[in-house]
């Protein structure tokens, strides 16, 4: 009797843990049409930016989504060439986001630009070889990415920036929150990236001063 009321309450445990995961919300487009709506819909589920938090009448805490991330509003003036979003629920606590939207310029004029912009919004840069602090000076050897990039955020949850592909006049914006399944290849993704970053010896988020 014990042995089957054991099995019983293992097969509910399955069945309810089951019917659980398939209501888990989850969401993916790899298009850039309607690029701005996939986006804004991704940090309305997942804002990252440590925003004001405005408690209404009714008890209900609300966070203002009227603007894309610096990061990403300062290149918005190029042509989207690509643009990856998803986001979801993870079982049995948490969520997962990625995106990435690329623009490219028409001009050296325009991409100096979104680039010089992305400069007064983070000192953290990565030239290639180093993780650099403009307002220090100071620089770290550390492997992170194919090409240089801006960091604003950088630690062991999440990760935005910019990575700069001058030759193509192409700005790429990044965000990673607990991501596993990349859909946009790992050369947009930092070295040693697997859901978080493991090495915590550069921790970076501009958002939280």
């Amino acid at each position: 009797m014990k042995a089957r009321r054991a099995l019983c309450a293992a097969l509910a445990l399955v069945l309810a843990t089951a019917l659980f995961a398939c209501g888990l919300k989850e969401f993916y487009s790899d298009s850039v049409e309607n690029w701005r709506e996939t986006v804004t819909a991704s940090l309305a589920y997942h804002d990252h930016r440590h925003l004001p938090v405005t408690v209404l009448s009714d008890g209900v805490e609300y966070v203002s989504l009227e603007t894309f991330p610096d990061m990403l509003d300062a290149i918005c003036g190029g042509t989207v060439d690509r643009c990856v979003v998803g986001y979801g629920e993870d079982f049995p606590l948490g969520e997962h986001a990625q995106t990435l939207v690329s623009f490219s310029f028409s001009s050296p004029d325009a991409y100096g630009e979104a680039y010089s912009r992305l400069e007064g919004i983070t000192p953290w840069f990565y030239d290639g070889e180093k993780l650099v602090n403009a307002e220090s000076g100071e620089g770290t050897e550390r492997e992170l990415f194919d090409r240089p990039a801006f960091i604003s955020v950088l630690d062991g949850f999440s990760a935005e920036y910019v990575l700069v592909d001058e030759e193509r006049l192409t700005l790429s914006y990044v965000y990673l929150r607990d991501a596993r399944d990349i859909g946009f290849g790992e050369t947009f993704v930092p070295k040693g990236y697997d859901g978080g970053m493991k090495d915590q010896s550069a921790v970076i988020d501009i958002y939280s001063k």
